[in-house]
């Protein structure tokens, strides 16, 4: 037969998927390993790829179909299938002449013609829709396929250093940095369409961001662009950390110390950051190397009249409540009135960011790059929890962890967020009137 048969793979298990993409169209000449078509279960997705060299003669499925191991999927024209039916439809009558061809240049001629060994030049990349995308010949997993249409990246121009060709999410990355490293000149030789003058519609007035506001805008741009943000939400129960902070503050106040529940969340870092070192650590993406941190220094955020700053509480580990809430004091006075110095500011492994002070329950703060993590902290409101009996009102802190999901995965952000739950909680056992704490 002139068409050879291509099925569905080994599923790893799973009875039925769906069809989520075509990759190729009848007339495309593919080869080994080439993907045909991208299949989606509930958890997961996989490609579907070619086992031999030929051209697509027929595409049996379609998007949103339900398929099986084994069932059919497409039909290719093989070599030897083209081959005998070269040989057969051929004159039978013999040239005289012998062959001037030689083996080598037989191969070249059976190359495909849509294979190309020149790697295309990177060029800025204009942003495009999603029915204007295309990437038909590239090779890519459906979760790289997916991103780079919501990049709005081109495939094909993308150079590939994955395994047999293929594009991989640090490719889209390298794409991405190149883009912000063009984009400057591009938007001065063309303005963005997306701004409209809002003199046309009433009376306005525009005001420079200051220095603080403009450096914050610049490190959480560059930051949503090139970590790949997750964010997981949970809540823990405070009533008798709370309860306990309350028996104490009265004392402390009395002493120029002003016991803050942001102090008790910071001490509980160190030990929950010790067992997840990835959730203190660093990736750079140059060297595609994980940095593990051995030092513990918390960077926390301030509201200030100028904007957004970072104060920084270096080796948390080492220090008591007391001693920590001593420098958010400090340091959060010296924020305010403009006196924090770059040593104040840098160094932090991990951030916290609180808003338990003005309302509001979850919200997705932006990793402070190059940390791979940071904890946003809302106001604690009291709620009914189910005891396994009865409804009890308890006080419960909503907590809101985004991470470079490059480095940490959902599974290790929810045991690092379940074992600061537990070390916020025992922080009750703690004698805030020893001089070792």
């Amino acid at each position: 037969m002139a068409n050879e048969t291509i099925k569905i793979p080994d599923l790893g298990g799973v009875d039925e998927v769906v069809v989520l993409e075509i990759l190729v169209k009848v007339g495309d000449e593919v080869s080994v390993d080439q993907p045909l078509m991208s299949l989606e279960s509930e958890k997961a997705s996989m490609d579907v790829p070619c086992d031999r060299v030929g051209t697509v003669s027929e595409i049996l499925l379609k998007p949103g179909d339900k398929v099986r191991e084994g069932d059919d999927c497409a039909r290719l024209t093989t070599q030897a299938a083209t081959e005998a039916m070269t040989e057969k439809s051929a004159p039978t009558k013999v040239d005289s002449q012998p062959s001037t061809t030689t083996p080598s240049q037989v191969a070249v001629a059976k190359q495909p013609q849509s294979i190309s060994t020149t790697v295309k030049p990177l060029h800025p990349i204009a942003q495009k829709s999603s029915s204007e995308y295309s990437a038909e010949k590239a090779y890519a997993s459906p979760t790289v396929r997916r991103l780079a249409r919501q990049l709005g990246i081109d495939l094909q121009a993308v150079p590939a250093t994955g395994p047999a060709g293929r594009v991989t999410q640090d490719d889209l990355v390298t794409v991405v940095l190149a883009r912000q490293q063009v984009l400057p000149n591009a938007t001065t030789a063309a303005p963005s369409t997306s701004w409209q003058d809002p003199t046309k519609f009433g009376p306005c007035e525009p005001k420079k961001l200051g220095k603080i506001k403009n450096a914050t805008a610049k490190a959480m741009t560059q930051s949503w662009a090139n970590v790949v943000h997750v964010t997981q939400f949970d809540r823990v129960d405070i009533t008798e950390l709370e309860a306990y902070r309350c028996e104490h503050k009265d004392a402390l106040k009395a002493q120029s110390i002003r016991l803050t529940m942001l102090a008790f969340n910071i001490k509980a870092l160190a030990p929950a950051l010790k067992k997840h070192p990835n959730v203190n650590a660093s990736y750079q993406q140059a060297e595609k190397t994980r940095w593990e941190k051995g030092y513990y220094h918390i960077g926390f955020a301030v509201d200030t009249p100028g904007g957004l700053v970072v104060p920084v509480i270096q080796n948390v580990d080492q220090l008591s409540v007391i001693a920590i809430a001593k420098q958010l004091a400090d340091l959060s006075q010296k924020a305010r009135a403009g006196e924090l110095t770059p040593r104040d500011m840098t160094g932090a492994s991990f951030t916290v960011s609180s808003l338990g002070g003005l309302g509001g329950e979850f919200f997705t703060p932006i990793v402070n790059q190059p940390q791979s993590a940071i904890l946003g902290i809302s106001r604690a409101e009291h709620q009914p929890i189910w005891d396994g009996k009865t409804f009890n009102p308890r006080l419960m802190l909503p907590l809101s962890l985004s991470y470079d999901h490059r480095v940490i995965d959902g599974a290790e952000a929810m045991r690092f967020l379940n074992d600061y739950m537990s070390e916020l909680k025992t922080l009750v056992q703690l004698d805030l009137n020893a001089s070792s704490l």
